[in-house]
């Protein structure tokens, strides 16, 4: 995502953060708020789609078909552009 920029396949304007995890503690903090968990969730993909996405890069002439099994294919991929924070009150255990 760093190396493409505004050409990245996943970029979305909302997808734009804010918080690191320094951040994000300092403001459940202030909110009264404990955390829990704090991770970076992995997304699951039909491998064709990655595929898809793959080949909007590739210059034409080397555009194939993608396979219609690799529909069935899903594969995990953490891209570390997400993270999960569950949070409870502080003080209770």
């Amino acid at each position: 995502a760093r190396l493409m920029g505004s050409k990245w396949w996943h970029y979305r304007i909302a997808h734009i953060g804010y918080f690191d995890r320094s951040t994000l503690k300092r403001c459940m903090d202030a909110a009264g708020l404990e955390i829990v968990e704090m991770r970076r969730p992995s997304w699951y993909f039909p491998l064709s789609y990655l595929a898809v996405r793959l080949f909007t890069y590739l210059p034409r002439w080397m555009k194939l078909p993608v396979p219609r099994f690799l529909d069935r294919i899903v594969v995990p991929l953490n891209l570390f552009d997400s993270m999960l924070v569950i949070c409870r009150k502080s003080g209770n255990r």
